[in-house]
């Protein structure tokens, strides 16, 4: 087994694990004294600075900035196609900003797995209405495998949700019967003085956080509109092939760069537009002071927030590598497996899931479905790399 194929089947792995971890600052409790922690917005503002400081200096390590400019602009680049990337770059960005909700109030688990899936479903169908393009299926064969694993990942993306609801009606059921118990063992003597000791005790407020609002079923709904708007980069790159195209012909430039003038505009015209919302966000939740740099333990909370980030960015880097050594037909399923295996870890590992209680055997039903729903589109893909 040569050392390409070793290394290019190891990175994945990584692209996976960093692709599912990014978000670990929202779900655990950072560093904190006296003062509020980091709201939502706070870490989201530092988060996307982070990503496009990342992605300028990976840049500029793989391609000088004055033949970057040159791809990005006419006639390398003609300006409908630019428009069109950064039109569709904006909607990329409306979809990160959901896909970080999604994961915040539906779970790393269920909103990280459910959205992701609902991206790669969206980018497989909007293939099948664009002929002559290359990765569509061709012979009847492929064409059999993606409609199944079309229907197969629309069955897990269902059976998430389904989970979802079977863990929240169990819980409610769970905490109601202790509930019970507990007031039966109680004497009204205990009961009185705990209501005095509560009234004498001021509330404790927890800092607010975006979208906490949310009901259950608009929490789903969530990763549904993130999964759509994630689904835009595909069209980014439909529209940068010229772009593409240009770069290819630039001497020197490795070719698991080739990508990288799209995803340089990408992540530029989705971070201004992420970075702009979350300042908006603060503003309106007065939130701003949060981030002064003379607050005790900001100094960690600066740090996880932009290296989440640089781990997020990281992933995209080393999947065009893997790509590059062993093929997308078989880094790409390895990815995104690995992301939604690592996001069930979290899942668990956080408390979002416990194994046995009501919807976790629905849950892991559905993982497994997705799964070979990705199988079968990379064998999909294969096959018609063999006819052509």
């Amino acid at each position: 087994m040569s050392t390409d194929l070793i290394v290019g089947l190891i990175l994945p792995l990584f692209a996976g694990f960093f692709n599912s971890s990014w978000n670990l600052p929202t779900k655990l409790k950072l560093p904190t004294s006296v003062v509020p922690e980091f709201a939502w917005e706070n870490f989201w503002f530092l988060y996307t600075f982070g990503s496009i400081i990342s992605v300028i200096v990976y840049t500029s390590f793989v391609i000088p900035f004055s033949d970057l400019f040159n791809v990005l602009s006419p006639p390398s680049t003609p300006t409908s196609s630019l428009v069109l990337m950064i039109v569709f770059s904006l909607c990329w960005g409306v979809g990160t900003v959901l896909f970080g909700l999604s994961v915040l109030l539906v779970g790393m688990g269920m909103g990280l797995t459910m959205a992701l899936a609902i991206a790669i479903l969206l980018g497989t169908i909007y293939h099948l209405f664009l002929p002559n393009l290359a990765g569509n299926p061709d012979t009847g064969t492929t064409w059999c495998l993606v409609l199944f694993g079309i229907l197969i990942m629309m069955g897990g993306i269902f059976g998430l949700g389904r989970a979802g609801g079977l863990q929240k009606k169990g819980r409610e059921v769970l905490e109601y019967e202790l509930s019970s118990t507990a007031g039966d063992d109680d004497d009204d003597e205990d009961a009185e003085q705990q209501q005095q000791q509560q009234q004498q005790q001021p509330e404790k407020v927890d800092p607010p956080t975006f979208g906490s609002e949310l009901k259950e079923n608009q929490k789903f709904t969530l990763c549904l509109g993130a999964g759509f708007g994630s689904s835009f980069m595909q069209w980014v790159f439909l529209c940068g092939e010229n772009t593409t195209d240009a770069t290819k012909l630039l001497a020197n430039i490795p070719s698991f760069a080739e990508s990288a003038p799209i995803w340089f505009l990408a992540f530029l015209v989705s971070g201004a537009f992420n970075m702009l919302l979350a300042a908006i966000i603060m503003k309106k939740n007065n939130t701003f002071n949060r981030l002064d740099p003379s607050i005790p333990g900001n100094g960690k909370r600066y740090f996880c927030s932009l290296m989440s980030g640089l781990v997020w960015a990281s992933h995209v880097y080393i999947y065009g590598i893997s790509a590059n050594l062993v093929g997308p037909v078989v880094a790409f399923p390895l990815v995104m497996i690995s992301t939604m295996c690592m996001s069930q870890f979290w899942g668990v590992g956080l408390g979002e899931w416990t194994r046995g209680e009501p919807g976790w055997a629905v849950n892991v039903k559905s993982f497994c479905m997705l799964c070979i729903a990705i199988v079968l589109f990379s064998v999909a893909g294969a096959l018609d790399e063999e006819e052509n």
